[in-house]
């Protein structure tokens, strides 16, 4: 999420969408994790999935096609 380490609002969303998630037995994936302060706020509101640039660059589709057979 862009900028939720400056956006308490953004910030108590995540916390009750982890909580929703963690209580319906689901799972919470943040997208678009572009700096460090992202990923600090979002693993200490619990979540656990993640992808954006920081995580990894994106890649062609071929390259993981062989990893889902």
């Amino acid at each position: 999420m862009h900028r939720i380490e400056t956006d308490p609002v953004r910030q108590a969303l995540v916390r009750a969408m982890t909580r929703f998630a963690e209580d319906s037995g689901t799972h919470l994936l943040a997208e678009g994790v572009e700096t460090e302060q992202e990923l600090d706020v979002l693993l200490h509101a619990g979540v656990a999935l993640g992808q954006g640039w920081l995580l990894g660059r994106p890649g062609p589709l071929a390259s993981c096609t062989s990893r889902l057979v």
